[in-house]
């Protein structure tokens, strides 16, 4: 018979034993992956491919803007304990990513902007300073979000191969949607080819790109606009005859309704980064119709 101290000896030296293990091997293998993503429109596509075989957390919280987000010591603690981090490839992550990289140096990191076809746009700082540097605002485009799906997909696939089966019928059923979404999107702007639609912040040239349209910016080289830049946007609005001005949540209305109050349009704000990507597409593609009648 097993005494009272024994038993308290063998226990305290299991604990003490579980406790020394790597974390790696102390874990569930069949607990869902942890997965940090840098920004709030890829945490739905992760959890849509993933299952139930993810759970996403978000760096930057929602309405709040990259440019503005530092990490908290809770969220670089949290790090500790993810299987992937996510990047969606914007100037901001430079901000926080080194951080990233010293907490966790054997995480593996997916950069979706690696992966995709990128458009250009003239550079606002640093060495891409008046230069050409990559769109970063790749999740507006259907394309380049059916490249993201694939390389998530196969990313998941790596760190959990044993329900690769589920990863790739997930993601055939997100892209199913996403066609269907972008199927529409075609439909209804068709009769629109060719025309512009003004924004604050340039974040829609793969959306216009997709569909034939033209982005026109009142932000230039992510700067606020001067008088001399509001007063070209004014007479190239009524041109084309904007009726609309969309602008992004983060970003100050005051030049959009100095525009708007000359060209006689609407402003209307829009979130600061959507919630979800392919019903920000059908979201946008509404805006932007009825914009154009």
């Amino acid at each position: 018979m097993i005494s009272r101290r024994d038993l308290l000896t063998k226990t305290a030296a299991a604990v003490t034993l579980a406790l020394s293990m790597p974390l790696s091997v102390r874990a569930d293998e069949t607990a869902p992956l942890r997965v940090t993503v840098s920004l709030l429109p890829m945490q739905a596509m992760v959890e849509a491919i993933g299952g139930p075989h993810v759970t996403a957390t978000v760096m930057v919280p929602p309405n709040v803007h990259p440019r503005t987000f530092e990490p908290s010591p809770m969220q670089m603690a949290a790090l500790e304990s993810s299987d992937i981090y996510i990047a969606m490839g914007v100037p901001h992550e430079r901000n926080w990513m080194p951080q990233v990289k010293a907490a966790r140096p054997d995480m593996p990191v997916l950069n979706f902007i690696e992966h995709v076809q990128t458009r250009t746009i003239t550079g606002r700082s640093g060495a891409n300073a008046g230069g050409e540097m990559p769109d970063p605002h790749i999740w507006m485009g259907p394309k380049q979000l059916r490249t993201m799906a694939a390389v998530l997909r196969d990313a998941l696939i790596e760190l959990r191969p044993e329900s690769t089966d589920d990863f790739k019928a997930n993601t055939a059923a997100w892209l199913a949607r996403l066609d269907a979404a972008d199927a529409d999107a075609k439909a209804r702007l068709a009769p629109y080819k060719g025309r512009a639609f003004l924004v604050y912040h340039p974040a829609f040239g793969y959306l216009g790109d997709a569909y034939g349209l033209r982005q026109m910016a009142i932000e230039e080289q992510g700067m606020e606009p001067g008088p001399r830049r509001i007063a070209a946007t004014i007479e190239a609005a009524r041109d084309q005859e904007i009726g609309t001005i969309f602008v992004q949540g983060g970003y100050s209305e005051d030049e959009a309704r100095t525009i708007a109050a000359e060209i006689g349009a609407d402003v209307v704000p829009l979130p600061t980064l959507p919630e979800e990507l392919i019903g920000n597409l059908t979201f946008l593609t509404t805006l932007i119709e009825a914009s154009f009648r």
